[in-house]
């Protein structure tokens, strides 16, 4: 083990690393939900101001990128719209 650390994605981005054992998947559940992000702590963890940093970061993050994808996607239907218009 190199360093300790905490590693953020998707089973589908992760899952080389998994496989190597570059990562490690410290439980064995999973989580399906229709949030961007999930937040989790050990029960009884006691917040620390680093974690307090870190989620307000992250937060910060994720709200910034779901703007980014929301314009996408309107962009995305304006210009599937003018394409149906321009077909008729």
């Amino acid at each position: 083990m190199t360093a300790p650390g905490i590693a953020i994605g998707d089973a589908i981005s992760t899952a080389p690393y998994l496989k190597t054992g570059k990562l490690v998947k410290p439980v064995t559940e999973g989580m399906v939900t229709d949030d961007w992000v999930s937040l989790l702590t050990r029960e009884g963890a006691r917040p620390t101001p680093e974690i307090d940093l870190f989620c307000q970061w992250l937060r910060g993050e994720m709200a910034h990128f779901k703007c980014e994808v929301e314009q996408a996607l309107e962009l995305k239907q304006e210009l599937e719209l003018k394409q149906e218009w321009a077909q008729e």
